[in-house]
This record gives structure tokens, sequence and C-alpha cells, in this order.
């Protein structure tokens, strides 16, 4: 994509009224633009960045099984009714009627829906087990919708749900489902911690939180970094400073930030909904639920959160908005320039035309120092420069986003030097 063309603009400040490092620097640099308090607009680089993160998601999803539906938003009230949650779920809960007075729900989560579609499409033994997720939006009335992609009042999540006719197939799936998280956080730059929470009301027993290390977050967490043992601060078992239970090391305490949840259901929403199939036996059981969710755009702010200095951030390869930031530096003599054109549109094509995704700032009005300012907020992993400087020697400056080092590749080698680097 040439920059000239880039929809999204970036801006001289930072906005004022946002405090969290992910929506300072992702406003700034045009990702997402604030509509009001918990709600935002993904822009182009942005949505760039959602949908690469939502793919490796839907990939692991993949992985263990999972089909991908996508369940409507407005759930009559008479669903939520039948779990009680219609008023235990609370202010969070945002309700609406329509023109003849039914009442819905703005879905903030689809265990309702979920379960009633099984009650329609499992019946017996032969149907289980089974997985259904989706990528779809979410709303919850937050009262503290202040911290960026962290936490708003419209999100996007993947849910996914798993149906089994016996705890112990359900035990053994969410086995899986924890080891698929775990690749999704860590393909995605992030290094998580399962921890032990309480059901907040979707279920009796522990459930796992995982959680990242930031300065950002507002859970606290019990850890261990010898063996990676950690339990939420809020169950009170284990204390910072006492010995882990598991391998003797000493506990400390961290902020962190949940970015997915997994929760053995049980049968509470199939009993509920009604939901039952038929056993080998002949008997008539309630389909036993497990439920799995990350936060897909608080996953992309806990990244920045994770991903940045104090120019601006830094993306991993896997889930950048491009692979290379190409910048052409000008020149006032028009000779000179029209060779920093051809040189750079020449980079340009020859990349994209191998599948390399690169953002070419061919900006005319932009000076030098701009460029390079600007290319550090928006952080993409590669800086290619061309300038009169570089070529005056046949090559290309190469940076890292993430590296203070400079290199300089011959023009010639630039493609070889790229499929290596973008591959390793």
């Amino acid at each position: 994509m040439r920059q000239s063309e880039l929809f999204s603009q970036i801006s001289r400040d930072f906005p004022k009224d946002e405090v969290s490092v992910n929506a300072r620097f992702l406003i700034r640099a045009g990702f997402i633009d604030k509509v009001s308090s918990g709600v935002y607009a993904y822009l182009p680089l942005g949505w760039r960045v959602y949908k690469k993160i939502e793919q490796i998601i839907r990939e692991e999803m993949v992985a263990i099984g999972g089909q991908e539906v996508f369940l409507p938003v407005l759930m009559p009230k008479e669903l939520w009714q039948k779990t009680g949650r219609w008023d235990s779920f609370g202010e969070v809960l945002m309700k609406i009627k329509d023109r003849a007075d039914k009442e819905y729900v703005l879905g903030p989560t689809h265990e309702e829906l979920i379960a009633e579609l099984v009650r329609k499409n499992i019946h017996t033994y032969r149907d289980l087990p089974k997985a259904i997720f989706q990528i779809q939006d979410k709303f919850r009335d937050e009262p503290r919708a202040k911290s960026g992609l962290l936490r708003g009042k419209e999100f996007m999540m993947k849910d996914l749900y798993s149906f089994h006719a016996t705890r112990q197939d359900l035990d053994n799936y969410y086995e899986e489902a924890k080891k698929a998280y775990f690749k999704i956080f860590s393909r995605c730059g992030l290094k998580a911690f399962a921890v032990e929470a309480s059901g907040a009301g979707f279920t009796k027993e522990y459930v796992h939180e995982f959680m990242v290390k930031t300065p950002a977050g507002e859970d606290v967490t019990v850890l261990c970094d010898l063996c990676g043992f950690a339990q939420n601060k809020e169950l009170g078992q284990y204390k910072a400073k006492k010995t882990c239970p598991n391998c003797g090391g000493i506990l400390k305490e961290e902020k962190t930030v949940e970015v997915g949840n997994i929760f053995k259901l049980g049968t509470k929403f199939s009993e509920d909904i009604g939901a039952y199939f038929v056993d080998r036996d002949g008997q008539k059981k309630p389909v036993i639920m497990g439920c799995y969710g990350i936060g897909v755009g608080r996953l992309m702010g806990t990244v920045v959160e994770v991903h940045h200095d104090e120019k601006g951030m830094i993306w991993p390869l896997s889930v950048a908005p491009f692979a290379i930031h190409l910048i052409q530096i000008n020149h006032p003599e028009q000779k000179i320039q029209n060779k920093i054109q051809k040189a750079a549109q020449k980079i340009y094509n020859t990349l994209t035309k191998k599948n390399i995704e690169v953002l070419y700032d061919d900006r005319l009005d932009s000076s030098a120092g701009e460029k390079l300012i600007e290319a550090d907020l928006i952080g993409i992993p590669y800086r290619v420069v061309i300038s009169e400087k570089t070529l005056a020697k046949d090559s290309a400056e190469i940076k890292r986003r993430d590296s203070e080092k400079v290199e300089f590749v011959k023009l010639s080698q630039l493609l070889n030097y790229f499929k290596k680097a973008l591959n390793s």
C-alpha cells in the first residue's frame, strides 16, 4: 500500500482523553478512532492487525475441532429469563425494545443461545462431542471503559463452546483448549500464564484465566517464575513472598491483563434451556458444556502494551499491519529525486509481487525527520530507507524496529534478504 493513499492520518499529538498506552499509540498512529467512551472504530492499519490476530485464533480453534458459526447479537428476553440472567447479570447487560415492545439482550456472551442451538441439534450420544465457535461483537455497559481496547462497551470476541456426553470427555477437551490458547498467545508475541480464578457467575468451579504481565493490567496475579504456577490474587490462597506449592520457589505479585478464559460450564445452561440427549443406556441426560473466550481487540491492545517503547509501537511480525515500511527520502534536486523514486518504486513492485506486505511511504510533502518519526510510531517490523546516501552505495538502509542496528544491503540482494528474514 502507498502511504499517500492511506485513509487514516497520523496525529502530531496524543489524544488528551486517553490514559492507556494502547489507546494513545493506536489513536495517534491512525489505527483506531474513538467514537465514544469504550467504543472504537478500526481504521485500515488497525483492521489489518485485527484480522491477523483473528486468523491466528481461527486456525487454532479449527485445529481442535471447532466449527465456525455466526450468531445474532440480538437475543430474546425469554432465553435469558430461563437461566435467570436477565436479572442476575447486572447493570452491564444492555437491554433494548423493538417497535412492538418486545425486549432483547444485546449479547455480552452467548451461553443461552448456544444451549438453545444444542437443544435443537444434539439428540443422542452419537451427536457428541461437538465444538462450535464464533468471532463477533459483544456489548457490555462497562462502568470503567477507560483502558482503550482492554475494556470496552462494544468489543470483538471469540467464544468457542464444546458439548460432551461425559465429564471425562469435557476434561480432556479442556486440556486441549488450554494448549491451543498458549499457542495463540505465543503466535501473537505474548507470554501468557494460565491462572486459577473464580467462576465469575458462570460456574461454581475454578476456571482458568490467561494473564499477561503488563503495568497496564487491572488484575493482580500471584505467580512463580520458576515453574509457571499462577493464581488470581482474589482467591486469597497464596500470597507474595510465600513458597510456591509446586516447586518451592518464591511467589511474587504482578500486574496482569486477562487475554482469555476457559470455563467448565457443566450442565447449568443445558438444564435451564432444556438441551438433553439420550445416552447409550437410553437415559435422557443434560449435555455437558465448556466455554472458551478470547477478546480479540483486548488481545490487540495487550500486544501494544507489551511491545512498545517511548517512540511508538513495536509489532511482532505475526500480527504487524505490514512486514516492511519502505521509505523514500526526498531530495530537492529533481534528477536525484527521480532516481530515488525509481529505485523505491522498483523495490516496492519486486517485494509486493512476491506477496511481501509493504507500506510504501511515497509522500512528497513530508520531511525525512517526519517520515522516520512516524515509522517508529507505526511500528512495522522492518524499515527500509532509500535515499541519495543509500543509492550512492547501490544499497538500501535496513533497520528492525526492535533494534538500533542499521545495515546496508545491496539492492540486488534485497529480495533474498527478506525471503530469509521473514521466514526465519
